[in-house]
């Protein structure tokens, strides 16, 4: 993983996000609520839903767990697989200790259903009776039995349960209930999604950090760690700086063990970034073409747009940014580390009539942050960076690059694999017949 510049606040790392509301019944105590959505089983292939927001239910009152007025948007169908009940992390929100009854979620009043099969999506409207006035459908349900939630944690889990959900014409009514827990625990069980937010109450040392990640506007955050294995990178090229009030975008998934998000990446976003943020979509890679300018990828996650096709084509501009891992890369090296099914992420420009997001900023997801200098290196300096040492100096070099990209990149004086140096960031120092290789700290 490449330097991390690091300005260290209180250590102190709180949890919650939200919180605002009226009574509850019970103690004013502080306790953590842990938000969760799951689903049933649907015979459709996408469900794109947006959320709004998310209440607990007492006897005086709401006390909101999760809160974000431009929404969430969520695929449904995403929650439940062969296996089971699948499981999406949403919040860890500060609540009054006492007695919850049950949950009402508001969502926008559009969603797209896809029908099996569908390449295109069908848009459709919630039935009116959930109509809260502004925009939005209110839907409420009771737990199975009430949740008293005292000092510590409690898990609230909302299943979407569209296996009883009626479409009738274009119009849709909805079966919401509490979700069992069974198989919460199991790490895997867990979709991994992005939660943008500021850096607070940042403690450790590279590679590990915690932090709370506070979004949507909210005062306090959710627990969130780093390790060896995550991704933290800024979009330029820069060592990244974390600190307190940074603005950043975290993926990674729950972790139920030690109650935080792990996560896999951290992008500290630049000035340039915060300028351009629009729509992002996120799925494996199922096409591309160097030549023909594209990347075709199949839509898991999206934001700030409801997914109208199955599929986002990708373009990009001469000033779009390329990052693998947590390196910047050319345009020449990226497509050289592509690969059917590679995981990919596009920020920019979405247009919902020919599904092309045009973008400023595309991600290559490469596993374990640690090693990520040794493995963008090892293949873009070795493989990408030795073609074009062969091709800017000669075969020795070339080879040189081949040979050391994985340990940093090589620079020799016959040619230059300055790109191996600049995406290899972690490889030792070797030598080469050609010239001395060096490694970026």
């Amino acid at each position: 993983m490449k330097r991390v510049i690091v300005a260290v606040g209180l250590a102190a790392l709180l949890a919650g996000c939200g919180g605002g509301g009226s009574g509850t019944g019970g103690s004013a105590s502080p306790a953590k609520v842990s938000l969760f959505f799951t689903d049933s089983f649907s015979s459709n292939d996408h469900v794109w839903v947006t959320v709004k927001g998310v209440d607990l239910i007492t006897s005086g009152g709401t006390t909101n767990v999760f809160s974000n007025p431009t929404g969430t948007v969520v695929d449904l169908k995403t929650l439940r697989d062969s296996t089971g009940a699948r499981f999406q992390f949403m919040n860890q929100g500060s609540v009054p200790a006492g007695t919850y009854t049950g949950a009402k979620v508001t969502l926008d009043n559009n969603l797209v259903i896809f029908p099996h099969l569908a390449t295109v999506g069908t848009p459709m409207t919630f039935d009116a009776q959930y109509a809260d006035g502004s925009g939005n459908s209110a839907i409420s349900f009771n737990f199975d039995n009430p949740h008293s939630v005292k000092a510590g944690t409690d898990d609230v889990i909302v299943d979407f349960d569209l296996a009883n959900w009626t479409v009738t014409g274009s119009v849709v009514t909805v079966s919401l209930k509490e979700g069992s827990n069974q198989g919460i625990d199991t790490e895997s069980r867990h979709e991994e999604i992005h939660y943008p937010g500021k850096v607070a109450n940042l403690a450790g040392t590279a590679p590990t950090f915690t932090f709370a990640l506070t979004h949507h506007g909210n005062a306090n955050g959710f627990p969130v760690s780093t390790d060896a294995n995550t991704n933290i990178f800024e979009s330029d090229g820069l060592p990244p700086t974390l600190a307190d009030g940074t603005d950043v975008i975290v993926e990674g998934l729950w972790d139920p063990v030690s109650g935080t998000l792990l996560a896999k990446s951290v992008r500290v976003l630049t000035a340039a970034d915060e300028q351009a943020v629009g729509a992002r979509a996120e799925g494996p890679l199922t096409e591309f073409s160097q030549v023909n300018g594209f990347l075709r990828i199949s839509t898991h996650e999206s934001e700030e747009f409801v997914p109208l096709a199955n599929s986002v084509r990708i373009e990009w501009t001469d000033t779009t940014v390329f990052v693998a891992g947590d390196n910047v890369v050319t345009l020449d090296q990226f497509f050289a580390l592509l690969a059917a099914g590679a995981e990919v992420s596009a920020e920019g420009d979405y247009n919902p009539g020919t599904f092309v997001l045009t973008a400023k900023h595309v991600h290559l997801d490469v596993d374990g942050g640690g090693s990520i200098g040794g493995s963008t290196g090892g293949t873009t300096g070795g493989s990408t960076t030795g073609t074009t040492g062969g091709t800017t100096g000669d075969t020795t070099t070339g080879t040189t690059g081949g040979t050391t990209g994985t340990t940093g990149g090589t620079t020799g004086t016959t040619g230059d694999t300055t790109t191996g140096g600049t995406t290899g960031t972690t490889g030792t120092t070797g030598t080469s017949t050609t010239g001395t290789s060096t490694t970026t700290a």
